[in-house]
């Protein structure tokens, strides 16, 4: 496919936007089902052989197995997802949506794994804040660089991807920017 994408008239519509938007959220699902997947089988084995003690106060440990069970799974989710032969994820096949090269054609390994590993960064800047900061879930209290780092910035490249969507002129974030990929219709 030698089209470019930069200049698809069809490429950042309103309702492209929505789509996106609708898809992220039914992707949403998908991560939330992992998530209550890992926590019912971490209470199954903690049952059998204890070990959420076992993590105690390390927050190395903490943040490597939230890592290696939570993101790193869903960031590879969504990668091998658009690799497929519908280069999409789940949410964006029920709306109709899929991944390429920015130039057309199948995105690469790489391409898709930069776009996921930057699209989920503010997820993973949170997570980082809160193997860092234990108590901040029960009482909300962290140092102002935890709040800066660990709360505002994650939420306002969060919202900066959405709003991308909408206001830019190609309808694309920056994690298709930098990673030379595209979100369009099937």
């Amino acid at each position: 496919m030698g089209y470019e994408l930069e200049t698809d008239p069809h490429l950042a519509p309103l309702s492209l936007a929505l789509r996106r938007t609708g898809a992220m959220l039914l992707d949403m699902l998908v991560v939330y089902a992992w998530i209550i997947v890992l926590t019912l089988l971490s209470f199954a084995v903690n049952a059998i052989i204890p070990f959420h003690g076992a993590l105690g106060t390390s927050y190395v440990a903490r943040h490597l197995v939230g890592f290696f069970t939570l993101t790193l799974p869903i960031v590879m989710y969504f990668a091998l997802m658009e690799g497929t032969p519908r280069q999409a994820s789940w949410g964006k096949r029920r709306l109709g949506l899929r991944v390429v090269a920015r130039r057309g054609g199948a995105a690469s390994m790489g391409q898709r794994l930069l776009r996921n590993a930057v699209k989920f960064l503010p997820w993973e800047m949170v997570h980082t804040h809160m193997h860092l900061n234990p108590g901040f879930m029960m009482t909300g209290e962290t140092s102002p660089a935890g709040w800066m780092l660990g709360i505002y910035v994650p939420c306002g490249l969060a919202l900066l991807y959405v709003l991308q969507v909408f206001a830019a002129k190609n309808g694309r974030t920056i994690y298709e920017t930098w990673s030379g990929t595209a979100t369009i219709r099937t």
